[in-house]
């Protein structure tokens, strides 16, 4: 059960009426500011939609054509690599029908819809009084990399929301749909797959059945857009990117420049130490600490902790993202969800030295500053330290408390971890 109650429709109204159309505007400004749009996703993604739109689906993946695309479209000498799978084109065909700065606002109103969706979907799980509503705005409004979704016109608000009804589901034990939903959240595949990986590690078969049959339709999908030479052509520029990082064309996803255990060490060591090396180093490193992840969720699941549980969930959240070989500042908003789900717990107003670093990490990943800063000098890779330094408390946490509560085990109230058992994935 959640530990807040959830908002009232009065309540609701009031924030989504002084909520969304501060969202749109920023949209609409940022829309009608042509040079303000001049690099953003959004052109690569509106590119590839009108790529499948006229029926040039095959032809999604070649990177001449799509750099003459986005030139005739956007009258720029550059090109912003189109690396997403083929189902997020046929998605934004239809609004390609519209001009570039149309179908923005469009993709953007939809985005402030996500926004407010995940917004109104986690209340009742997240911290601050029930009766003033408006305290939670700034939790789930002022997060910086929600704000580069909107402004970069990205995906990640659609992975967000996936990501909660997972989590909703969970909570419900609904596996087979947990994991659908997780499936469907493919579109941004390099933060989904090692989650689904913990799943699988956690042997929940329900779960892992229903990512595969949306992973399945997803895949039918893509094939039906580019054909199965598309296809092939997408697999191949993916391993393109991966193999010749240092190619000119793919200056946008070089993995050094993000904030993973690929990009920290990619960046201190690059110059030093071959390339096999660093990856061999990052395969250990991600690998162990996934391993860690399963088996301390295996614990928690045999506990049957909420609280727990809950952690759990956040923990394999923030090991996904840092162990992802692709990480944008964008997608650091699905940092939100377990942001709002630690905040949310009870035990959230003990003081005590993890409350101490969980601060200090959320604030960093929340002040804009940081990001500002940072990618000018080419170090958001710096990031990694806030993300492992989460990810590591969430997952060590129940450990310690278990450890520190261990004499007085079976003690009614002896422990606030000891909750009645419930149903979680």
């Amino acid at each position: 059960m959640p530990n807040r109650k959830a908002p009232t429709k009065r309540q609701v109204i009031i924030a989504a009426a002084l909520t969304a159309p501060l969202l749109l505007a920023v949209v609409h400004v940022c829309a009608r500011s042509a040079g303000s749009l001049v690099n953003c996703d959004f052109n690569a993604m509106y590119a590839a939609g009108l790529t499948v739109r006229i029926g040039h689906g095959r032809e999604l993946y070649d990177l001449q054509k799509q750099a003459a695309l986005q030139q005739k479209l956007f009258h720029r000498n550059d090109f912003l690599v189109e690396d997403h799978p083929p189902f997020e084109a046929l998605l934004l065909a239809p609004i390609t029908k519209l001009s570039f700065a149309q179908a923005y606002q469009l993709w953007g109103a939809i985005n402030v819809a996500l926004w407010m969706l995940f917004a109104y979907l986690i209340r009742p799980f997240a911290p601050s009084t029930p009766k003033n509503a408006l305290r939670y705005l700034p939790l789930c409004f002022l997060f910086y990399p929600a704000w580069v979704v909107m402004f970069q016109g990205q995906t990640s608000f659609l992975v967000l929301v996936m990501y909660t009804l997972t989590f909703l589901s969970l909570k419900r034990g609904r596996d087979l749909w947990a994991g659908a939903f997780l499936g469907l959240g493919l579109i941004k595949f390099t933060v989904i797959l090692p989650f689904a990986l913990l799943c699988l590690l956690r042997k929940k078969w329900r779960m892992m059945a229903g990512f595969a049959l949306a992973a399945s339709l997803l895949g039918v999908i893509s094939i039906a857009t580019v054909g199965f030479a598309g296809a092939l052509s997408y697999l191949h520029l993916l391993l393109d990117i991966a193999r010749h990082s240092a190619n000119p064309a793919y200056a946008t996803v070089r993995p050094w420049t993000m904030p993973t255990i690929q990009g920290f060490l990619g960046a201190l060591l690059g110059s030093q130490v071959q390339s096999v090396w660093i990856n061999s180093a990052v395969a250990l490193v991600s690998g162990l600490l996934l391993l860690l992840t399963a088996r301390q969720w295996r614990r928690a699941d045999r506990s049957g902790s909420a609280a727990e549980q809950d952690l759990m969930f956040v923990a394999g959240l923030a090991v996904s993202l840092v162990t992802s070989p692709h990480l944008y500042t964008h997608d650091l908003a699905l940092m939100l969800l377990g942001i709002l789900l630690v905040v949310g717990l009870p035990q959230w107003t003990e003081g005590s030295g993890w409350r101490v670093i969980l601060t200090v990490s959320i604030a960093i990943l929340y002040l804009p500053p940081v990001y500002l800063l940072l990618p000018a000098t080419i170090k958001l890779y710096v990031l990694m330290l806030a993300l492992m330094s989460f990810a590591l408390t969430t997952l060590l946490l129940p450990y310690r408390r278990r450890r520190a509560h261990a004499p007085t085990i079976g003690m009614p109230g002896s422990c606030a971890w000891t909750e009645t058992p419930r149903h979680f994935g």
